[in-house]
């Protein structure tokens, strides 16, 4: 950890979190001024005063700029509602938080703007409440702060970290591919363009233009704030006096500057431009989305060009693994002899295991390479991260990010790693995680015996007494997944088209002569053609590697926002999903091989999501899409 970080970190920690009243003061001051514009206008006009206004400074040691609040690790009040009463502040702050006797004046004097709106919301609350049955609760503090009166009502007393972490809750993930990639400017552009060719027709096209005005307003004034920042940076520059820090906030006043105007150059630019459009839109906690995949073209760029360089620390950990893995040592050798030395890694929480070992001998980045959707997060809610076993496609690129490892070497250890499998060390295997028990749930474990591979239940593996269920003969799954695949392969025509023909009769029934969804489906279709005319243009050299990714980057962005149009549409986004996992079922099985003879690993792994052990001799194939088969043993 560098002494900068170490600052920093320092920074964070405070007795006590201040709480700022100057986003309130300038917002309320902001709607009394425009009184009487339509609402989506004045709260532009408000959102454009408070950053024309706002306090702005630049920390000693930061390099990308952006206080929230205007004061350092502050809370900004909220402007949506009158503050906290002073009984309510008075408790609030025996806790971990304080505020000036300036910033509470001011918060006081801003209560008379909601005299007759919301305050009186709040006073009606409080006489809701008036129950003595809901009393003891009320005054127990879970509502935060404790009510110490039946008869008045609170205010609302909202607050938002100043310093990032903020209190709320978000179902929105604003387009930060747009605004990295383009610029702040080409979308203030485009609005501007798109009102000048508003035709005044209908209520509609007022509607538009309003918001429209209002995009304007309020981008306009984040121009406005990126050239402010750009002259704090300038200034403090002029201030410094150490040659380095001098020439840090000149470069961070350029990056200010050219992103105010002009698209990301590069990754500090880009992580410049995702921070202020996140600080002008959040309240609370809002999202930033597939970070990764509008960020990684900046990054690996600069890895190419020299900007950023490979950590020479890591790298020589890595190294040092490979050569002694390929030296004869063992996978727990290699992790216990880290733990014992202290070896520390970015990417290893806690000890050292076989597993961290394998994983860094397995990962293709040490060479260069980059596989993209290893994982992916669900598109319905509760959004989960789940790991992609063929759900969603995935993406290798080659020449990624600068090489640690020789590619030489790297097969080398593939090699290795291939012939060492022994599963009493807890080694790898395909079908690991795939097998469970119908009767206890438990997944099966691996076991060598000198009777042959087999598979036993877990719990049974514990104690006979806790699962009755028998081990399962490897050679059996391999025997009952052969028979499968040849049943599917000789009946393809039976099974799938009739199949996937219904399934699509039932999914367009739900949005037939739906003209939008039929026209973003169209342009769903132009966007992946432009991949695979990019794809091509990469292939054939007439396309560099970094310009290939940033440019497939912004379509993926594209299509993936077109898609959640038509899903809302429609609401058949698992559907969507299970048919698609089909048509990929029945086209590995229409392009196999007509007659499995031996068990084929690859296909297996392509085909199976799970494996359910009935008995000793029923077996239920879960393939990806949903489709189950079952096969009884010889």
């Amino acid at each position: 950890m560098t002494d900068r970080i170490k600052r920093m970190q320092a920074a964070l920690k405070v007795d006590k979190f201040p709480f700022c009243a100057e986003k309130a003061k300038l917002v309320i001051e902001s709607w009394k001024k425009h009184e009487g514009l339509p609402a989506i206008l004045s709260r532009a006009h408000a959102t454009a005063d408070y950053l024309d206004h706002r306090t702005i400074y630049v920390d000693e040691d930061e390099l990308i700029v952006g206080n929230v609040a205007s004061k350092p690790m502050g809370l900004e009040a909220s402007c949506w509602g009158p503050f906290w009463d002073d009984d309510d502040l008075d408790s609030i702050l025996e806790g971990n938080y304080t505020i000036s006797d300036e910033d509470r004046k001011t918060l006081r004097s801003l209560d008379s703007f909601w005299d007759g709106q919301d305050r009186q919301m709040y006073e009606w609350q409080g006489r809701f409440y008036d129950d003595e049955r809901m009393w003891p609760f009320i005054r127990s503090g879970i509502l935060c702060p404790p009510w110490t009166s039946k008869v008045k009502g609170r205010g609302s007393g909202g607050a938002g970290f100043g310093w990032g972490l903020g209190i709320g809750l978000s179902f929105f993930v604003p387009d930060y591919g747009k605004i990295v990639t383009e610029g702040i400017h080409k979308t203030l552009d485009e609005a501007k363009e798109e009102l000048r060719q508003i035709r005044y027709v209908d209520d509609d096209s007022f509607d538009k233009a309003m918001y429209l005005q209002a995009v304007v307003i309020a981008l306009e004034a984040m121009v406005r704030m990126y050239h402010r920042y750009g002259d704090a940076c300038l200034e403090a520059a002029a201030r410094c006096a150490e040659p380095k820090r001098r020439a840090e906030l000149e470069q961070m006043a350029d990056t200010c500057h050219w992103i105010a105007e002009k698209p990301s150059r590069g990754f500090r630019d880009a992580i410049q431009n995702f921070w202020f459009y996140w600080m002008m839109i959040t309240h609370g906690t809002v999202p930033g989305g597939r970070f990764d995949q509008y960020m990684y073209p900046y990054y690996a760029a600069d890895i190419e060009n020299g900007v950023l360089s490979v950590n020479k620390a890591q790298a020589r950990i890595v190294r040092q693994i490979f050569d002694r893995y390929i030296s004869g040592c063992g996978l727990q050798n290699i992790a216990d002899f880290s733990n014992e030395n202290k070896i520390p890694s970015s990417q290893i929480k806690g000890l050292w295991t076989a597993d961290n070992v394998r994983y860094i001998l397995k990962n293709e980045r040490y060479i260069g390479d980059a596989v993209f959707q290893k994982n992916y997060v669900t598109e319905t809610l509760p959004h989960t991260k789940k790991r992609n076993k063929g759900k969603k496609q995935k993406y290798y690129i080659s020449n990624a990010n600068p090489p640690i490892i020789d590619k030489k070497v790297f097969e080398i250890v593939q090699k290795i790693l291939k012939e060492r499998h022994n599963p009493y060390c807890n080694e790898y295997h395909f079908l690991s995680g795939r097998i469970y028990c119908a009767e206890c749930g438990s997944s099966y474990k691996y076991k060598r015996r000198s009777c042959g591979d087999c598979w036993v239940c877990r719990k049974h593996d514990i104690s006979a007494k806790k699962c009755l269920s028998k081990p399962l003969s490897q050679e059996s799954v391999y025997s009952a997944f052969i028979a499968m695949y040849n049943k599917l392969k000789s009946q393809y025509s039976v099974i799938f088209p009739p199949m996937l023909s219904q399934l699509q009769e039932l999914k367009n029934r739900k949005f037939s002569g739906n003209q939008q969804y039929m026209e973003i489906a169209k342009e769903i279709a132009k966007l992946k053609e432009q991949t695979h005319v990019l794809a091509r243009l990469k292939n054939k050299g007439f396309l560099d590697e970094a310009k290939y990714l940033e440019q497939t980057a912004e379509i993926n962005s594209k299509i993936n926002k077109l898609s959640r149009e038509q899903r809302k549409i429609v609401r058949s986004d698992d559907e969507d999903d299970m048919i698609e996992q089909i048509k990929d079922i029945a086209s590995i099985i229409e392009n196999g091989i007509n007659l499995m003879t031996e068990f084929d690993e690859v296909l297996f792994e392509s085909l199976v999501e799970k494996i359910i052990v009935k008995d000793q001799i029923t077996l239920e194939f879960y393939l990806y899409g949903g489709l189950k088969f079952t096969e009884r043993l010889v």
